[in-house]
């Protein structure tokens, strides 16, 4: 028999890990003793955006939830009342915030490239849809947005690229992105076993290596900032492409540089 109130989770509050089972018997309890005082929120397309555990407990307790419009109280972003609902609330690690962060940022953009084609087959030139957090910005600006460091979404950005079976895991709590980053290393590391040449290359410096790398660091966020605001050029235009086509390359070279340290690391 299903649920009269069987409704969706927005997909990006599903980013954020489900509360242990001891904290939801805790709030269900709570529920079944008080009563739900927290409303369950709800999105224009009743998504729910926050309290979906509320609303299991509510299910298995035979009890009908109470619900509240975000659009009836504020004109903030669905995208941001989310983001700061689970963010701020909840006892993240590091290593999770930067892995939702990052997953959140594709997300995101994914988001608003569905928007611009829906856009352009209405007619419309101008993308609809509120700026979100963080919204697809730069590693500095995702780092300031989760409260970490660069180097710790830097380091989910390189779980997300070379195994993004783990970032779930990262994010659920049940993989340390530390441990992740590892498991990274030890397959990057594997890969070049076979190259003679990379691994006697003895010019190369453990010196050289970082000065080279927080070069392109710096190089490819630049590149990423610009890519941002793209959107003053024309549609189309040749800037868009070289913009793709800069960060991809500086992306490129930085993996490269991160797998001869790897090498030289282990020589």
């Amino acid at each position: 028999m299903s649920y009269k109130y069987d409704y969706a989770i927005h997909p990006l509050a599903k980013l954020f890990p489900s509360l242990p089972p001891d904290e939801f018997r805790k709030l269900k309890d709570d529920i079944q003793k008080n009563g739900q005082i927290v409303p369950i929120w709800m999105g224009k397309d009743y998504f729910v955006l926050d309290g979906r555990h509320r609303l299991r407990a509510c299910k298995e307790l035979g009890i009908e939830p109470i619900f509240r419009r975000l659009s009836d109280i504020s004109n903030v972003s669905e995208e941001d009342f989310i983001w700061s609902s689970n963010v701020l609330r909840r006892h993240l690690t590091d290593g999770q915030r930067a892995a939702i962060a990052v997953h959140w940022s594709d997300e995101v953009k994914k988001a608003a490239k569905d928007r611009r084609l829906a856009n352009l087959k209405r007619g419309s030139q101008k993308p609809e849809g509120a700026k979100t957090t963080p919204s697809g910005k730069s590693r500095m600006v995702i780092a300031k947005q989760a409260n970490v460091s660069e180097h710790s979404v830097r380091q989910a950005e390189s779980v997300a690229k070379h195994k993004p079976e783990l970032l779930p895991k990262i994010e659920s709590g049940q993989v340390s992105l530390k441990d992740a980053q590892k498991q990274v290393a030890a397959e990057l590391t594997s890969t070049t076993r076979d190259v003679p040449a990379l691994r006697a290359s003895s010019e190369i410096t453990v010196n050289l290596l970082s000065s080279a790398r927080e070069m392109i660091l710096s190089a490819a966020d630049a590149v990423e900032e610009l890519s941002d605001n793209r959107s003053q050029y024309p549609r189309g235009s040749r800037s868009w492409e070289l913009f793709d086509t800069a960060v991809k390359r500086l992306q490129d070279a930085l993996q490269t540089l991160e797998t001869l340290a790897l090498v030289r690391s282990e020589k």
